[in-house]
This record gives C-alpha cells, structure tokens and sequence, in this order.
C-alpha cells in the first residue's frame, strides 16, 4: 500500500532529523566537547551526510510546495542547500552569497503573505529588534578582530529575512522561531572567524542552522493551505 504524502513528508522530515542529529555527535567530536569517537570521519562521509540532512528536508519542502509561496520557500531552501554544499568545500565567500540569494527569495515569499494584523507599532518594533539585536551582538563579540565587512552582510541578510518573516501569515511557533534561530548560526559563523583561542563554535552553528531549517519545514507541513490571497 502506497504511503500517503503527509506520511511521506513526516518520514523525509524525521530521516533529515536523525541524520542531522548523527552530524551534529560528528561536530560535537571535531569541536573537542564530547564523542570523540566521531571525530575522526573521512571529510567525504563528513559532507555528504550534512548535503543528505539539509536534502532530504528540502525534498519535504518540495512536497508540501502547493501554493506559490511555498514553492518560493521551497526554492528558498533548495539555495540554501547549495549553499551548505559550497561552504562545506571551503567556498566561504561564494557560500555567503549564493546565502544572501536564498534569502532574499524567502523575503520576497514572506511579503506576499504579510498580516495586516502585525503591522502594530509594537509588532513592527518586535520584528525590528531581531536584526538590531543581532547585528549590534555581532558587531559588540568581533570588534576590533579584524574581519571584514562583507562577512558581516551575510547575517545581516538573514536577520532582515528574519524580522520579515514575523510579519507573515506563518505561525510564530515554527516558521517565525526557525528563522529567528537560523541567523544565530551565521553570528556564531563569522564570531568563529575571530577566536584564537582554538575554541569551535561548529557544532553550535550546526544546531542552530539545522534547528532553524526543521522549524521552517515543519511550518510547510502542518500549517493550513491558504496563508493569503497572495499565496
């Protein structure tokens, strides 16, 4: 008996949450904090278990891509994935910008199903604080280290997709949450770049970008069709 989609979907999404979780002991090892034993896996198993955990929840995107939003969001994560892949390979600088076009495509889903009902000033003002918040927390831990300032656009981008998000037709609990922790991943990303102290903040950023991820698919699964008339 052939499986249902919506079970179909849930099997993709709990396969993507075992093997990011199984990834996730890999960079608690190579980080020094705990599971060592993982520590020492070939780099090729090391990247293509990472490209299967982000896949396999772009592929649940893809089946619940019935309107055109989701079909955005899901475009959204298949560059997103890509963009994993390139940073994986050492592509830090092309990864950061094919990440910027992931996001702006995700902005462009998001304003198309804005709520009216969270166009209050106190909403806007909550919305705002995301990238504010994020930026000066970031600028704050890697002042004078250094880096350049084109690393700093990346989670800027990601924090404003963020703040956009929160004024969408999606439930807070589960797309708004998982883009509000996907940019933490990007602040600890380019913090990292300013420690030289060996400390690895991998497998935190890893946690955080997954965490954020599972969060957006999860809202593409279960939330109801018809976030707008622009969807």
């Amino acid at each position: 008996m052939p499986l249902s989609q919506s079970t179909s979907k849930k099997l993709l999404l709990a396969a993507a949450i075992v093997v990011g979780l199984i990834y996730w002991l890999g960079a608690m090892g190579r980080s020094g904090l705990a599971f060592h034993e993982f520590a020492d896996w070939p780099k090729h198993l090391v990247i293509a278990m990472k490209g299967t955990a982000t896949g396999l929840l772009v592929a649940a995107a893809w089946m619940s891509a019935t309107t055109p939003v989701r079909r955005l969001l899901a475009i959204s994560l298949s560059v997103i994935w890509v963009a994993d892949i390139a940073l994986a390979l050492r592509f830090v600088f092309l990864s950061g910008i094919i990440f910027v076009v992931a996001h702006m495509i995700a902005m462009a889903a998001y304003a198309r199903i804005r709520d009216p009902r969270k166009s209050t000033p106190t909403a806007l003002i909550l919305a705002a604080t995301v990238p504010v918040a994020g930026m000066a927390w970031l600028l704050f831990a890697t002042w004078g280290a250094g880096i350049s300032p084109l690393m700093l656009l990346f989670p800027a981008f990601s924090l404003v997709s963020a703040a956009v998000a929160l004024q969408s037709r999606f439930p807070f609990w589960s797309l708004g949450l998982g883009t509000v922790i996907f940019p933490l991943s990007d602040i600890l990303g380019v913090m990292s770049l300013s420690l030289e102290n060996g400390i690895s903040f991998s497998w935190l950023v890893w946690f955080t970008y997954f965490a954020g991820l599972t969060l957006i698919v999860l809202a593409l699964i279960q939330s109801p069709e018809g976030e707008g008339p622009q969807s």
